[in-house]
């Protein structure tokens, strides 16, 4: 079977098995059935077997239900999964357009490219990455300003169709600091000849998990939210992050609460909603914002 065929089985399984939702072995069978997926029990289990051990996700049979249901343990994997799934999805829809370009691709309009810009570094990247080798380059700041860095590289990171690169500092300015670059902005990469031991204390499941974006830096905070319509319902449709609640809702407003890291990106994602939304809390972050609006209005007097 194709990877892509393999790919919509897992996603068909996990999406199943979402958390709290047990399922015995027949109806996830009958539900790979539906998506035209007739497998044996025998591919049912190396099915299983492929999400613990390609994927991370365990998924325990608890014989007192006689559900399946993904371990606790797993859940962290889930949206590193579940957005690899989204990948594969894309890739199949790509290739489905070089079967013949001159009649599919007049059916497509892309914007104008600029998430693209560098995406011809993932590769060599991510083999820096899986071989633990260390990696010189320059990057450019927001200033112009052009350093050079040397890298032990760990993680890609994906945020709004622009890739970052995560990993600690070598040399002696911030040698042993975790940062974060932009892939766009990297230049002149070069592997270098000596490998890295890997620190067994990265946090791959947890360095994101508490934010919006990539700035990784900072404590968990309460943010309150009201929500005007008709834009709260597409905030319940799309949360800004997992940990988002409802602990209000009417017909003038809603109000949400998410614990997170208050950093820039949350800062650009609320201002992008304008009117449609009030930092209630924190304080620090309510007046950021209303200081960033008060100063965006000087422009248009």
């Amino acid at each position: 079977m194709l990877l892509q065929g393999k790919i919509r089985q897992y996603k068909t399984i996990v999406e199943a098995l979402q958390p709290g939702k047990g399922k015995s072995r027949k109806q996830l069978m009958l539900r790979l059935e539906a998506e035209g997926f007739l497998i044996s029990p025998r591919t049912y289990d190396r099915l299983m077997e492929d999400l613990r051990f390609e994927f991370g996700i365990a998924i325990h049979y608890d014989p007192t239900k006689n559900h399946y249901l993904i371990a606790n343990e797993s859940l962290p994997a889930l949206d590193a999964f579940l957005q690899f799934c989204k990948a594969g999805e894309v890739a199949e829809f790509t290739q489905s357009l070089l079967q013949s370009p001159s009649e599919t691709l007049k059916h497509i309009s892309f914007g104008n490219g600029s998430e693209l810009r560098g995406i011809h570094l993932l590769q060599p990247l991510l083999q820096s990455i899986t071989n633990r080798q260390p990696i010189r380059f320059q990057t450019e700041n927001l200033k112009g300003s052009i350093k050079q860095v040397e890298l032990e590289p760990y993680m890609l990171r994906e945020y709004g169709y622009h890739w970052f690169l995560v990993g600690y500092l070598r040399g002696e300015d911030g040698a042993g600091d975790l940062r974060c670059f932009a892939v766009d902005k990297i230049t002149e990469l070069e592997p270098l000849a000596d490998r890295f031991e890997p620190r067994p204390d990265f946090p791959y499941g947890d360095l994101f998990r508490d934010l919006v974006g990539v700035g990784f830096e900072g404590e968990k905070e309460k943010l309150h939210l009201r929500v005007y319509p008709p834009h709260d319902r597409q905030l319940l449709a799309f949360p800004l992050h997992p940990s988002q609640k409802v602990v209000k809702e009417g017909k003038e407003f809603t109000e949400v609460e998410m614990k997170l890291v208050v950093n820039e990106e949350l800062e650009q994602r609320l201002l992008q909603l304008g009117a449609a939304v009030e930092v209630l809390e924190p304080k620090a972050l309510r007046k950021s914002i209303r200081n960033q609006l008060r100063d965006a209005l000087r422009y248009y007097k």
